[in-house]
């Protein structure tokens, strides 16, 4: 049998034992009274006093001490206290007693009984400074690309020291910044100096920072084939490698502007029919792409990639018939991978697809066609 025998003390002093039967589910109660009447409590009902001690403390910088209370008298029913600082910007109390020193001035620890709270007690905790001593950053010379961000670190002595507080500078914010935590953030490409010094003690540490360029190294024009009604617009993108290369400045130029344009943000529009190259290029190391882009009129069908497709995908129109070559992951909320072939009509109509060949399947891939009204 699996039994657990509690003892409970009520407030008015009666010593009650609990049995629970736990296979059973029995609950047998039972009253204890040593001296044969139970109407005479085994323990005190009236808290006398509290009395905290040490009666006063004194700490120096981030410091920790335990305080003991003393409820009486002892034969009290029930002898917890509950802690409390009257400021705990200066010092915190736990349920413990333990008291951590946390900055400068002086608080109130109070103990209060539990059983009777006008009942308690109070020590006054009086915090003094610890002077900063010694102080040290642990990067003294970093290298940066523009755009990085890094944290500068330190020690400082003592640790138990209250104004750990550090003045962050930089000679040149046009090179770096650094934020009052101390992180760095490159700018352009230079060099410059961040001074870290302690509000305590005034003392200085520097730390040399080199900020220097990520070079591209390839640019994608995306999409890359694709049709497009003359008056119609898109908006072209240039994927640059790698993604953290310093300057992404492109410039973009249509070679046939008579039958395509583009402005400086990459939107592209149809002029006239026909068929135009576009070229995106940057200064850093020289690095161009093109694309080419059929302009077709808006009783054609135009197509283009949506996402962007492992694989770009096209579409040959021969005799009103198109066939689409296309890959993709999915077609699922802002994750799209697709070749799109759309076109405008007026009145009723008729769309035939026909799947010739469907390889490198995935459970998600799919084929869909949609109608909209404008």
């Amino acid at each position: 049998m699996n039994s657990a025998v509690k003892v409970h003390v009520t407030p008015t002093g009666i010593r009650i034992i609990t049995s629970e039967d736990d296979l059973v589910g029995k609950i047998l109660v039972y009253e204890w009274c040593p001296t044969g009447d139970c109407s005479k409590p085994i323990c005190s009902v009236t808290v006398d006093s509290v009395t905290i001690s040490p009666s006063n403390i004194n700490l120096i910088g981030n410091d920790t001490t335990t305080l003991s209370a003393h409820v009486y008298p002892d034969s009290v029913c029930i002898k917890n206290v509950s802690w409390r600082s009257s400021d705990n910007n200066v010092a915190t109390v736990d349920y413990r007693g333990k008291v951590i020193s946390l900055g400068l001035g002086s608080a109130w620890i109070k103990a209060t009984s539990d059983m009777q709270p006008n009942k308690s007690d109070s020590v006054l905790v009086t915090v003094a400074n610890l002077p900063v001593t010694g102080f040290a950053l642990k990067q003294h010379s970093i290298e940066m690309p523009i755009m990085g961000q890094f944290q500068l670190t330190y020690t400082i002595e003592p640790i138990h020291t209250l104004n750990k507080k550090i003045i962050w500078e930089s000679d040149s914010e046009t090179t770096a910044t650094v934020d009052a935590a101390g992180k760095v953030t490159a700018v352009a490409e230079a060099q410059t100096l961040i001074t870290a010094r302690t509000k305590d003690g005034d003392i200085i540490d520097t730390c040399i920072v080199t900020v220097y360029s990520i070079h591209a190294t390839n640019i994608t024009i995306i999409p890359s084939g694709f049709s497009l009604w003359v008056n119609d617009t898109l908006k072209l993108r240039a994927q640059i490698e790698p993604d953290i290369t310093s300057d992404k400045t492109v410039s973009w130029v249509s070679l046939n502007p008579e039958v395509a344009a583009v402005n400086t943000a990459g939107i592209l529009e149809g002029i006239a029919v026909g068929q135009a190259k576009i070229v995106v290029s940057m200064s850093d190391n020289h690095l161009h792409d093109t694309c080419t882009v059929n302009v077709v009129a808006a009783s054609e069908f135009a197509n283009r990639d949506i996402g962007n497709p492992c694989a770009p995908g096209n579409a040959v129109t021969n005799n009103g018939s198109v066939t689409v070559t296309a890959s993709g992951d999915d077609i699922y909320n802002n994750q799209d991978q697709f070749h799109m072939v759309y076109k405008q009509w007026t009145g009723d109509g008729q769309i035939i697809a026909k799947i010739v060949n469907w390889y490198d399947s995935e459970p998600w891939q799919n084929w869909c066609d949609d109608a909209r009204n404008h």
